[in-house]
């Protein structure tokens, strides 16, 4: 079960646009925190809500592959 989650979030995470996966691969697999992850992008105003944008999709995207499965 716990083999299956994760390639679910690994597929997920690759259909993501570059911009959100790397945000989420700081954040839950380097296990960076928020401020640091944002710190990483040079516009202010979307760094908090790129990272909340990322866990969207990527919570849509397991959803969806869930309730199909």
């Amino acid at each position: 079960m716990r083999a299956e989650l994760r390639r679910l979030m690994e597929a997920a995470s690759i259909a993501c646009p570059m911009r959100f996966r790397q945000r989420l691969h700081l954040r839950a697999i380097e296990e960076m925190s928020v401020e640091d992850v944002a710190l990483r992008w040079p516009c202010r105003g979307h760094r908090a809500h790129a990272l909340f944008r990322a866990r969207g999709l990527l919570r849509e995207r397991l959803s969806r592959d869930v309730d199909l499965a």
